[in-house]
């Protein structure tokens, strides 16, 4: 979950002032524990560091890219327990290899990532 769930990373400094970075389970207040994932497959050409990164602040852009493996799908677990197959969309993330914008992917993932602390922000991006 962008990096903050069980680690800290040098992104995690520059958006904590304006989204939730999770610590622990009981500060998974938005999104809500039945949207927020903990766990994915994560695409083998964009495995670089112990977590995976998403972009809270940049529209339709992949931090890291999620795997596409599984017939054009990612398995995803989330805070509650329960686990999802996404089915990708954008050619972006669709691709054998890494590269591309997701401009319906990216902010499906944003919305289950984190989430503006101001409740009044636009979201996603």
């Amino acid at each position: 979950m962008n990096g903050n769930m069980n680690g800290n990373s040098w992104y995690t400094d520059q958006i904590k002032a304006k989204f939730f970075t999770f610590r622990k389970y009981s500060e998974i207040i938005r999104p809500a524990p039945s949207q927020a994932f903990v766990f994915l497959d994560e695409h083998p050409e964009s495995i670089d560091d112990g977590y995976f990164l998403v972009w809270m602040d940049k529209k339709g852009t992949w931090g890291n890219w999620p795997a596409n493996y599984h017939n054009g799908a990612c398995g995803l677990s989330f805070a509650d327990g329960h686990a999802e197959i996404r089915k990708w969309r954008d050619a972006g993330t669709l691709g054998a290899h890494i590269g591309g914008a997701g401009p319906t992917d990216v902010p499906w993932m944003q919305l289950r990532a984190s989430a503006p602390i101001d409740p009044n922000a636009p979201w996603p991006p």
